[in-house]
């Protein structure tokens, strides 16, 4: 899809590259359209801080909204319903401790290299994901070059 765009449109991936070879094969593929990276952005978060997080994330089967569920509220009663639709919440298998323990050392062991490389070619943003939503995405935007509405001057 990326591939489609025209050259004056952007694009943002989440989630990928996440191995030196999709890294490597993203590179190949935008210089056949003589495109390149402008920024990569790492929103760093600590192993503790992911497993609690996943922890809380719930998806509603009716819509797919995502929904965060605080344990600490909820301790002896029922995970509540959807808030858009009444739908049942429910737990993915891979937002439960374990799994994500696996998932952070296999992201440990094949994406974390990948941050030097592109620190190295001068394209990496490291954001604290332990900041406020509205202050990684004022980080995010300003890595970004881009100017939220919100920051500029009536």
């Amino acid at each position: 899809k990326v591939m489609s765009l025209q050259d004056d449109e952007g694009f943002i991936l989440d989630g990928f590259p996440r191995n030196h070879n999709q890294a490597d094969a993203l590179d190949e593929a935008l210089a056949r359209r003589s495109g390149k990276l402008d920024k990569v952005v790492f929103i760093n978060v600590p192993e503790q801080e992911l497993i609690r997080r996943l922890g809380q994330r719930y998806s509603c089967r009716q819509c797919q909204v995502p929904h965060t569920v605080d344990d600490a509220g909820n301790q002896g009663t029922a995970i509540p319903k959807c808030k858009y639709c009444g739908g049942e919440l429910y737990q993915r298998v891979d937002d439960k401790p374990g799994p994500v323990k696996r998932r952070v050392r296999v992201y440990q062991a094949e994406t974390l290299p990948l941050l030097d490389y592109y620190r190295e070619r001068g394209l990496l943003a490291d954001i604290s994901g332990t900041d406020t939503v509205a202050e990684v995405n004022k980080q995010v935007l300003s890595a970004l070059g881009w100017v939220s509405k919100a920051a500029q001057p009536e």
